[in-house]
Formats: structure tokens, sequence, C-alpha cells
């Protein structure tokens, strides 16, 4: 298609991901079908709402009958179909060697860009390690003399350290009461509006790269790396804007020690338990991020000083 000049619909190159669309649209073979998604609120990770998109149940689905003209036969686009959903086709697919736990919160001590993972084979036997996105990139012109970081290692030395901040009753009760003399920081009113619009435009940019990665503009890798490095620098920004914001809902509740020391050791137990998925929840809960070299890491967080929403109700003390 390139070769024959033929562009996307909005003038941009081919990428695999833009032609599977192509593929399992069902408008070439006449179909055009209403009320198949739906738009519903949930709440994020953040704690805030968001707009997301799901399906709806087939008994939903309307089929408008001649909205779309039939311009591939139904028998070849049904084996078209068969051929993209081939399990054997699935497992020749490469596919992730394992989680990285500290993927888009990671950045690089040497140049201050966001690190990827990614599993080296010696002998045929794997060996994680997080890199700087810019060690080895030859389409950006930028070079990074970072060295890999063993995964291994680096997260372990995290988890490390998140658990045994979250486990000691004097650090949390020092948290505490510096989230009660919340009201006695100086007004940030000018710095916190401008941190809320840089975040609003950091966000406008995420979603312009999503719509980018739909219409087939950029590929996996682009997205991901380009993803993880606005997310980094939002992060940063919402940190910040976390740190000179008054804290509320913090009241004249008084801390009894000895429920202090409980409430710490079912999160200790919690936390030596957790499993990959658990790990990256806390990792979220409590905004951690990393700057890391091979020789050392530093780590920064914001401790919540009301019931984590990681741990469920169940796990916590009355």
């Amino acid at each position: 298609m390139i070769r024959d000049g033929i562009t996307t619909f909005d003038g941009g190159h081919w990428y695999p991901i833009g032609v599977r669309r192509v593929l399992e649209n069902e408008s070439y073979v006449g179909r055009l079908i209403y009320r198949r998604t739906r738009w519903t609120k949930t709440r994020g990770k953040d704690g805030r709402m968001h707009r997301k998109q799901v399906e709806r149940p087939g008994e939903d689905h309307v089929e408008i009958v001649g909205a779309s003209p039939q311009i591939v036969d139904e028998t070849l686009w049904q084996r078209v179909q068969a051929i993209l959903t081939d399990p054997e086709r699935a497992r020749k697919s490469p596919t992730p060697s394992r989680t990285y736990e500290l993927r888009g919160r990671t950045t690089c001590g040497v140049c201050g860009a966001a690190m990827v993972g990614q599993t080296l084979k010696v002998k045929g036997k794997p060996y994680p390690y997080y890199r700087c996105r810019f060690a080895y990139d030859r389409l950006s012109g930028r070079r990074c003399d970072g060295r890999y970081v063993r995964a291994v290692e680096l997260e372990g030395g995290i988890w490390r350290e998140v658990t045994a901040v979250l486990s000691r009753p004097s650090v949390v009760y020092a948290e505490y009461e510096r989230a009660r003399a919340g009201d006695e920081k100086p007004d940030h009113a000018e710095e916190r509006a401008r941190l809320e619009r840089e975040i609003s435009s950091l966000k406008d940019r995420e979603k312009r790269l999503v719509r980018l990665y739909t219409f087939g503009e950029i590929d996996d890798d682009t997205v991901r790396s380009e993803g993880d490095d606005l997310r980094r620098r939002r992060r940063v920004l919402e940190d910040r804007l976390t740190a000179i914001s008054p804290v509320e809902m913090i009241g004249d509740r008084q801390i009894d020690p000895a429920m202090l020391d409980r409430a710490c050791t079912l999160v200790r137990g919690w936390l030596d338990n957790a499993d990959t998925e658990k790990r990256m929840m806390a990792l979220e809960a409590l905004q951690v991020a990393v700057t890391a070299t091979r020789e050392s890491a530093t780590v920064s967080g914001v401790l919540p000083v009301e019931p984590p929403s990681f741990i469920m109700d169940g796990q916590s003390c009355p």
C-alpha cells in the first residue's frame, strides 16, 4: 500500500495494528451494529471518575440493514476472521516473558527519561532488566549511556523499602501529624492552578497519542514509550499538587498506639503475601516513583493517611 501511494484515512502510514482493524471491520461486509458499546463512569486508581467504553450485552445490539454497502464477500471475511483468531497463530505470537512491576514509574538516573523492561536471553535463560528507553534508540536521535539495571534486584529493593515504611508505626504517625497540620501550609493557589493546567495539558497529549495509535499513525513501541514518559511527567506534577494541597477529612481524631501497631502488623502481612498484581496496585496507590542507575536507586511516594484502597476491608483492622 505504501509502494502504491495509498495512505491511511487521515493521510498517515500503515502499521500492522491499522491493517488488523481494517480486516476486523464488519462494515465492509455490509453490517452496521448500533448500540454495540456504551459509555459509563468508573472510579480510577487515582480516585477520580473517568468515562470508559464498555461492550453492551448481545440483546442490546441493533443491526441497521443497508446502512453500509457490502464491498467484501461474507465467506471471504469469515475466512479472514478464522485466520486472525486461530489459536495456533496466537501461540506463535511473541508474549511478554514477565510482568515488570515498576513499568511506567521508573526513570533513568542518568538522563531522566523513562525506563522500560526488557528480557535478555543468554544460552536460552531469560534475564529481566530495566533500561533507559534512549539506550539504543536510533529513531529519536537521542542516546543515553545509562546501563541495564537488573529487574529482580531493583523490584526487590523497592518493595523492601515500601514494606519497611508502611510497617513502621512511627513513620505512619509522623505522616498523619503532618497531614493534620495541612491547614497551616502557605497558600499555593497560583501554583496549584498552574499545576492543574499542566496536568490537564499532559492528559490531552495522552489522548492525542491514543488517537494516533487508533488511526495507525504510530506503532506499539512508540505509544508505549511516549505514554510512559507522559505519565511519568504527569505523576511528578500530581505528586507536587498533592504535597501543596490542604488535606481534608483528617479532623481531630486521636490515634491509639496499640491500634496503630496492630494496623501496621496487618499491613506488613498483606505486603509480605502480595502477588505481582497486588504489588502493582499498592505501588499505584502509594504513587511510587523510582529513579535508578545500575549503582543506586531513589524512591518517592505519598503515604496515605486514610485506609489504603489496595487493602480489602476484610484485611483491615476494625
